[in-house]
């Protein structure tokens, strides 16, 4: 009896719904792309695909269908739907001017300016007429390689694994996905995604996300990262230019205006094209802008395109977004790339049951099966038909996987990669297993290949080994060995460490470490080896302090809830002095010599203390209220906060009799906040730390609180939050009560898009501040140390963006002290500190 039941009911519903399916083309006979077609009145419906092709399913009934496409007359078909497959093919009419209701008075002001006004006046309604929603989102994605040339750095780029044709073309990324997506004025979102499909990859989640396609005009800016100017915000007039192209009746008896928003100048961060605006409710119909990369500060892309259209959901005045796309072109080294994802917004809820913990953080969340559903179910749920580009890839490349994804295949390659060479001999080895997800890993011994007047000319081989215990290397552990040698001081070290990965949704990690090594004064590193290096050889300017450091440690990192990360550290050293052992120069400079290896005093060649033990816990919390993140099955992202990080730091040294000679506490508190947008004016970051030593019974100098200071010329624009840019290294170095400062402003074009000739570089203005203020106690410092910097950013051409130079001025108190000019290194090889 049951088995005919649940036969009668599979029968009933396959006759109570059906598919409608057709064609949408042009007058002329070609295609019309992303058309959107919806049930009158509903948010029920879909779009056609980049051929024109659609498919809806749609119980029995009759139905009113709207076709819409921007620029389009818009169309409303009646359909009745049985038990059988129905084919409608619709020709869409261009739009024609009215130029009866578009006229322009001499002397007078074009229409739309007016209409624009009207829309002003009613965007911050729109924008929060909604309380809250919940709605069905279905997203295609895609990136797609248009160009590529032969070879990059003289290697051959063949097909890339078999994405490209013979062309250079294919299809990089392609994926759908189908979530729920709940909303909360002022601005909560959350999406959970149900379903996901990624071509060529059955394990894989899609990156697609409605959340990251969140987009409004109603909002005086959108981030790109650049804040881009909405064409109806409040001081849009300073920015663009308007034109009433026409204004048209639709099927429904609405008058709807179409506006060209034009820029008034080349450089500014706005868009271009048209919007559409309904008279009397003044609106957003549709919109058709696009921004360029320039505008964006992304010199990667040409243009990103974006086209909206919005349907009334409920009664004529509710208005919803129903579809959307981006499209996006761009090139980086011979490379052209384009892409396009688009979005279908339907079966809106406008009173959702939302409890007061469902907005908890959390913005995004991959169901555990999501990747489970086959290609038959897609093919059956997704409203925009595949192109036939679009077919052929997910057939290929999941063919393709089942082959690469095999042992034999994956065996193969990996003897053809671990293939030894003789340029092995000097660029490093490595070895994998991909099958059993491990490699290990003979370090190049040219990396390091170093110079210092301790060590003299010294060098490090490095062995490694990594094993993951899954695909998804959800649990994962390194084991890692270096072997140091000091040709000068004739000094032979070692040391090794053990991590071990195994959740990554706390992000509970454990590392052993122990050995010997050298060791800057301040661990942190305050000046990279190869920057001293280079000043070392060329200028005899030796600015690295070091000293021998024999420990063991053990290391403890998880996040407790969300929002806090916790970090724990028991370590047990014991430190001895170096002094120097090389006077080596490539330079000869008459009126300079390399100085001791003392950081308090240069003079003194003799050990600049007596070897000494400590043992000492270290406490670092980090609270981020308000914390976003992202969750996958088995993983989670953490995407930041709109409220600043607060850390909190505490180091205890431990004094046992023939274990550890020191004895002092350590308290601190940092708050940091970076990336803070303000409107058009750039984006700023901060930093405030306070922090004392309440016990000091026993304390070497390596143990006092330092700052990061620079005496170079280069600098590193990704640790400029906490680095002062003229100080000394270890001038201001302390026990006592400080607290410092630092402030970073970039000014995204706000002041080099006004200057004439320079706004054409795309360069941009920054500016910093920075203070330490150390209380009376201090054997060194009890003035206020600050400096102020103004600076140009992104230095270079094209999308190498790799410099920023500062011009920096330090003071004391309130007295002049220095000067100087800092050239930032943003590429990683390059960077000096």
């Amino acid at each position: 009896m049951r088995p005919l039941i649940l036969f009668l009911f599979c029968c009933f519903l396959q006759e109570a719904t059906a598919q409608l399916s057709g064609l949408v083309l042009d007058e002329q006979g070609n295609p019309s792309p992303f058309t959107s077609i919806y049930v009158q009145n509903t948010s029920k419906g879909t779009i056609s695909n980049e051929e024109g092709y659609f498919h809806l399913e749609l119980e029995a009934g009759t139905y009113s269908l709207v076709f819409d496409r921007i620029g389009f007359k818009k169309q409303i078909q009646e359909v009745t739907i049985g038990n059988t497959t129905v084919v409608l093919n619709v020709t869409m009419v261009e739009q024609a001017i009215n130029l009866a209701e578009v006229e322009v008075l001499s002397g007078g002001e074009d229409p739309a300016y007016p209409i624009i006004r009207k829309a002003m006046e009613k965007r911050e309604y729109y924008l929060k007429q909604i309380p809250a929603y919940k709605c069905s989102v279905y997203i295609k994605g895609m990136l797609k390689l248009l160009e590529a040339p032969d070879k990059i750095f003289g290697q051959d780029i063949g097909d890339m694994d078999g994405m490209l044709d013979t062309a250079g073309q294919g299809i990089l990324y392609l994926s759908e996905s189908e979530s729920e997506l709940y909303f909360r004025q002022p601005g909560d979102y959350k999406e959970i995604m149900l379903s996901s499909k990624v071509s060529g990859d059955d394990n894989g989640f899609s990156f697609n996300s409605a959340t990251d396609m969140d987009f409004s005009l109603y909002r005086s800016f959108a981030t790109f990262p650049r804040q881009i100017i909405s064409p109806i915000a409040s001081n849009a007039f300073s920015y663009y230019k308007y034109r009433l192209e026409s204004s048209i009746y639709d099927e429904e008896g609405r008058l709807i205006n179409k506006i060209a928003i034009i820029p008034k100048r080349e450089e500014d961060p706005v868009y271009r094209g048209y919007i559409y605006i309904v008279e009397d409710l003044w609106n957003l119909e549709s919109v058709d802008v696009y921004v360029t990369g320039r505008a964006m500060n992304e010199p990667i892309f040409e243009t990103l395109h974006i086209t909206q259209s919005y349907v009334p959901i409920a009664g004529t005045e509710t208005w919803a977004l129903f579809s959307q796309s981006f499209n996006f072109r761009g090139g980086l080294m011979g490379f052209v790339f384009g892409g396009q994802f688009v979005g279908v917004y339907s079966e809106y809820n406008l009173n959702p049951e939302l409890g007061d913990k469902f907005f908890n953080g959390e913005v995004f969340r991959v169901e555990k099966e999501a990747n489970e559903l086959d290609q038959d179910y897609f093919d059956e749920v997704r409203p925009v038909p595949l192109t036939k580009e679009e077919s052929l890839d997910y057939s290929r490349k999941d063919s393709i996987q089942v082959i690469r994804t095999s042992k034999p295949y994956l065996d193969s390659l990996d003897k053809e990669n671990n293939r030894f060479r003789v340029i092995n001999l000097i660029a490093g080895y490595s070895h994998q297993n991909s099958f059993k997800h491990q490699q290990w890993q003979v370090k190049s011994p040219l990396d390091g290949i170093q110079f210092n007047t301790i060590q003299g000319l010294n060098g490090r081989l490095g062995l490694a080994y990594r094993k993951a215990q899954d695909q998804d290397r959800n649990r994962e552990y390194e084991i890692s060995t270096n072997v140091y040698y000091g040709w000068s001081n004739k000094q032979w070290l070692n040391d090794w460490s053990l991590r071990y990965r195994f959740d990554q949704i706390k992000f509970r990690e454990l590392t052993l470490a122990g050995g010997t090594r050298v060791s800057q004064f301040f661990e942190s590193v305050p000046i990279s080896t190869a920057n001293n290096e280079f000043y070392s050889l060329y200028f005899s300017r030796n600015y690295l302090k070091i000293f021998r450091k024999g420990y063991a440690s053990a290391s403890y990192k998880q996040e407790f809830f969300n929002g806090l990360m916790g970090w724990i550290n028991l370590e047990w050293s014991q430190r001895n002095p170096l002094t120097n052992k090389s006077d080596y120069t490539f330079i000869d400079w008459k009126d300079r010599q390399y100085i001791s290896n003392d950081p308090q005093d240069p003079a003194n060649f003799s050990p600049a203390f007596a070897t000494s033990n400590n043992l000492k816990v270290g406490l670092t919390l980090r609270f981020r209220p308000g914390q976003k993140y992202l969750t996958y099955p088995n993983r989670k992202f953490i995407i930041g906060s709109d409220w600043p990080d607060i850390f909190l730091y505490y180091t205890k040294s431990i004094p046992i009799n023939n274990i550890s000679t020191t004895d002092y506490d350590y308290l601190a508190v940092k708050i940091e906040e970076t990336d803070q947008t303000i409107a058009l004016v750039g984006v700023f970051s901060w930093m405030i730390e306070a922090g004392f030593f309440p016990n000091q019974n026993s304390m070497e100098f390596i143990d006092w609180k330092h700052f990061y200071g620079n005496q170079t010329v280069f600098g590193n624009p990704q640790n400029y939050l906490q680095r002062f840019q003229l100080m000394p290294y270890y001038e201001n170095s302390t026990r006592d009560p400080y607290v410092e400062f630092h402030f970073q402003h970039h000014f995204n074009g706000f002041l080099m898009d006004r200057i004439p000739l320079l706004k054409k570089t795309g360069f941009h203005f920054v500016a910093g501040a920075s203070l330490l203020q150390i209380w009376p106690g201090n054997e060194q410092t009890t003035d206020t140390y600050s400096e102020f910097s103004l600076g140009i950013d992104d230095l270079g051409w094209g999308v190498f963006r790799l410099f920023r130079l500062d011009g920096v001025i330090s003071l004391k108190g309130n007295t002049f002290e220095d000067w100087g000019l800092v050239l930032g290194l943003k590429f990683p090889p390059l960077n000096a500190n």
